[in-house]
């Protein structure tokens, strides 16, 4: 879909559906396309989060972007933490958090990390849902779309959000899930599900780590993995196994679940 072009000094416009109103930058040609297509984007990922999620649980949300997901889930839960990176589209989540008088939604303008400290960050323009910390491997793929390189602020989510408790972890970080992961074990031990984007490059180039690495450390909090792509559990003792055949296959899921109880998981995929 060939988005329409604006004069210099429009950066935005909006879309409303059943999912809210989303304000969107004008130069986004992912997130943007399906918002211009339908108003909604991430329904299926919405729709998992509503067969799980009450109106007494509070969910993080890790990579929120303009609020397509935090948004809706708003709507069904007791309380959003929505954490996003980039300031150039934080500044559209915080319009959208306000546009749809969304009050359980806390918002944190940082990014996830294994410490404190600034983050050299690539900030997309044409999809800035693909924004993502400058990779350890800095291979071309990441810098041939229209970007620009900033300083933001990094920190451990467990030091900033302590003791608080989320039935839900939604993340959503490009390529940082792992060092994020490293900095949030305790938030970890307190969740029921973790809802994780896996794709093998980014885990070579990005946070350059194993697909090993990345299972082990899952291991100590979660039971069950469900990847929708094969359609079934896989227990603790296969993490490692299921996900470096993922890895060799060359395999991405915009999203595997990590459960500390299979009942969630059967829940939300019918099975």
């Amino acid at each position: 879909m060939t988005l329409l072009k604006y004069s210099s000094f429009v950066t935005g416009y909006l879309t409303e559906s059943s999912q809210g109103a989303f304000l969107c930058p004008a130069y986004d040609q992912s997130i943007g396309a399906g918002l211009l297509a339908s108003g909604e984007c991430k329904t299926d990922e919405v729709e998992w989060l509503r067969r799980v999620v009450t109106p007494d649980d509070d969910v993080l949300i890790v990579g929120a972007h303009i609020g397509t997901v935090a948004i809706p889930v708003s709507k069904f839960s007791k309380l959003v933490v929505a954490v996003e990176a980039n300031p150039r589209t934080f500044r559209y989540l915080r319009c959208n958090v306000i546009l749809n008088i969304a009050e359980n939604i806390e918002l944190i303008p940082l990014a996830a990390s294994s410490d404190f400290s600034k983050v050299k960050f690539i900030a997309g323009e044409i999809n800035s849902g693909g924004s993502k910390i400058f990779p350890k491997i800095a291979h071309p793929h990441y810098f041939e779309a229209p970007h620009e390189i900033l300083d933001v602020d990094g920190g451990p989510l467990d030091k900033i959000l302590q003791d608080r408790v989320f039935k839900v972890i939604f993340m959503d970080i490009e390529g940082s899930e792992f060092s994020a992961l490293c900095g949030m074990r305790l938030l970890l031990a307190r969740t029921e599900l973790l809802f994780v984007e896996f794709i093998p490059a980014h885990l070579e180039f990005v946070a350059q780590v194993s697909p090993e690495e990345f299972a082990e450390l899952l291991q100590d909090f979660f039971d069950y993995l469900f990847v929708p792509k094969l359609g079934g559990f896989v227990e603790k003792q296969n993490f490692p196994l299921v996900l470096r055949r993922l890895y060799d296959l060359n395999i991405s899921e915009d999203q595997i679940v990590f459960s500390k109880n299979k009942d969630y998981l059967v829940k939300i995929f019918g099975l």
